[in-house]
């Protein structure tokens, strides 16, 4: 039998077997009208209920669960996904076996009747890899092993099953539950049950609570009850406001669209906290991208300049054509400088990557155009800047994936070159943290593997020869004194000249000088 399977057994306490099971005043009622033969879920509620008669209506010879053991059943169960009965070969064709991910057995008993028999059901929490037709599978386990089933297809989540077989109710009292279910998972372990049986928090799950609160004071004649902050993010969700980087008026357009479609309690909690909706709004976006926001992070430096490469481009190809044209002019190498990036990008941080170090006599060579293109890779949030703060100037660099520094002075009022020489050579780094912090207390280490790329002035660092030992730099001579604009791709400007510009496409002014093949540049 494939995956893993463990009992939950508490570990604080008695344990919860020696406490006998006590049995339901009533059997479950299985309603048709739940088990619908079309629907193709990828989570079911499965009961197999104690037979009220000996056969089924096609002649099978029915078998009493309470005869089967909670590994007997799942294993029955296993049996009959991997093996459905269909009932021609297209569909044999079409759904193949059933791959599940997740099942927990629960066992369930009975009043006993005026023989005094007790007898039992099970249920069975089922979580597949995809959605599938509940029926084969159905009638596998009748025809192979005489089991009746009941399938029922309006639990929306995993969570629900599991709940309604974990949680005690008014009609489930916590002594008729099954106190050692069987937890089976395909892979690695299962989670416990009280980490199963919750249902995910989501902005329509949050509305839907809300509407049921409110449904019920008015029935019951009440006012309708207080706003809470929480409640406050299905509302943003739905409207779609939220803030930009170049639009910070959200709270403006939240107090508008409240005014005009919500209730006054709604409107009463934005009065009331006016001043704090934007950072709120920002919270509420937080948490309803925390996905892309987990996924984002988990991505490795390669993977994210990988899938920039796969991405459209947004300007056309002009970055990099005044890219190549700043290089070129300025002597740089360019297979050099790129190999020298690719190493620090996948590297990080270390002994044996280097420090990429863009310096110039004076500014204007275009050496932060070059490496802006970090921020629009890896967004601004992971990358860490030019220091500014004297007394914490490394403070947010552990959660960075990318260092740059643009125009880096190196001053010791800001950064001792003690630090600097520990930090560009891959040495753990002091950082100075505010004490005033709940939970802040003495300083951190800064081990992290975050690459640093910086542009500089070339007298400063000349002045310092023990930094620049350490550094792998590329100087910029040639000042691109004819560029009015240099700017990123996302601003989808030009560099324009006075004399040395020809009018393209869309009216767009583009350097004659700079190449317009993506040749050349490539980590």
């Amino acid at each position: 039998m494939l995956g893993r399977v463990h009992r939950r057994i508490s570990v604080k306490g008695p344990d919860p077997r020696a406490v006998p099971q006590s049995p339901l005043e009533e059997q479950p009622v299985l309603e048709s009208a739940n088990e619908d033969v079309g629907a193709k879920r990828q989570v079911y509620f499965v009961t197999l209920p104690h037979p009220k008669v000996e056969y089924s209506q096609c002649g099978v010879k029915l078998v009493k669960p309470e005869s089967l053991s909670r590994a007997a059943v799942l294993e029955k169960l296993l049996a009959s996904c991997s093996a459905p009965t269909y009932t021609d070969a297209r569909c044999a064709l079409l759904g193949g076996a059933v791959v599940l991910s997740q099942a927990c057995v629960f066992q369930e008993f009975h009043k006993a009747d005026q023989a005094g028999v007790v007898c039992s059901h099970f249920h069975i929490a089922v979580k597949a890899e995809a959605s599938f037709r509940f029926n084969p599978v159905k009638k596998a386990l009748l025809g192979r092993f005489g089991l009746a089933s009941h399938w029922s297809c309006t639990h929306v989540g995993y969570w629900s099953p599991v709940r309604y077989c974990y949680m005690p109710s008014p009609k489930k009292p916590e002594t008729s539950l099954d106190k050692s279910p069987l937890l089976w998972s395909r892979i690695g372990n299962h989670p416990s049950l009280h980490l199963c049986c919750h249902q995910p928090t989501t902005a329509a799950a949050s509305m839907a609570k809300r509407q049921c609160k409110e449904k019920k004071a008015a029935e019951s004649g009440k006012s309708e009850p207080r706003v809470t902050e929480y409640e406050l993010w299905p509302i943003v969700v739905e409207s779609k406001i939220r803030n930009t980087p170049t639009d910070r008026s959200a709270h403006l357009r939240l107090i508008q669209y409240a005014k005009s479609k919500c209730s006054n309690a709604v409107c009463a909690f934005l009065f009331k906290n006016r001043a704090r909706l934007p950072a709120l709004i920002d919270d509420i976006w937080q948490w309803e991208t925390i996905d892309d926001a987990v996924a984002a992070v988990n991505r490795s430096r390669l993977e994210t300049l990988h899938a920039a490469a796969a991405s459209p481009c947004v300007c056309g190809g002009a970055w990099m054509g005044f890219a190549l044209y700043s290089l070129t002019t300025n002597g740089i190498n360019v297979p050099d400088l790129c190999k020298n990036i690719f190493q620090a990008l996948s590297g990080g941080r270390g002994p044996t990557s280097p420090v990429i170090v863009l310096a110039g006599p004076q500014g204007g060579e275009g050496k932060s155009f070059f490496l802006k293109g970090l921020t629009a890779v890896f967004g601004c949030e992971n990358v860490f800047q030019t220091p500014q703060h004297p007394t914490f100037p490394l403070l947010g660099l552990d959660s960075a994936k990318v260092v740059f520094m643009d125009d880096f002075r190196f001053y010791d009022s800001v950064l001792p070159t003690s630090t600097l020489c520990l930090w560009f050579d891959g040495s753990p780094v002091p950082v100075a943290k505010p004490q005033n912090v709940v939970g802040q207390a003495g300083q951190d280490v800064h081990k992290g593997v975050a690459p640093i790329f910086l542009t500089t002035k070339q007298g400063d660092l000349d002045a310092l020869p023990g930094v620049s030992l350490i550094i792998s730099c590329f100087l910029f001579t040639a000042l691109l004194v004819h560029c009015k604009t240099l700017s990123c791709a996302h601003s989808k400007t030009f560099p324009t000249t006075d004399s040395d510009a020809e009018v393209g496409g869309r009216g767009r002014r583009r350097c004659k000088h700079a190449p317009s093949s993506h040749e050349g540049l490539r980590l």
